[in-house]
């Protein structure tokens, strides 16, 4: 591995720690009140996607918001028409 192998790679871990940080925080955020609304649900599939393919991580925290919402300890705040 080279000088600029190494500094690619560092970098894509980089960016993979904050985007986990990032989601981490967001979904922190948004089950603080016990209800996540529409917008932060879109805020944190955004977050998500946002470098492309998310890793088993970041897919992980995603998963345990919405088991979260299954067994009725999050509420998921439904669009008003």
């Amino acid at each position: 591995m080279n000088i600029e192998q190494l500094h690619k790679h560092i970098s894509g871990k980089t960016i993979e720690v904050t985007v986990y940080q990032r989601v981490e925080a967001l979904v922190v955020q948004a089950a603080s009140d016990g209800e996540i609304t529409c917008e932060e649900e879109t805020a944190i599939v955004a977050a998500l996607t946002r470098t492309g393919r998310p890793t088993a991580e970041v897919c992980r925290l995603y998963r345990l918001m919405q088991e979260r919402v299954w067994d009725g300890e999050l509420l998921l705040d439904r669009p008003r028409n």
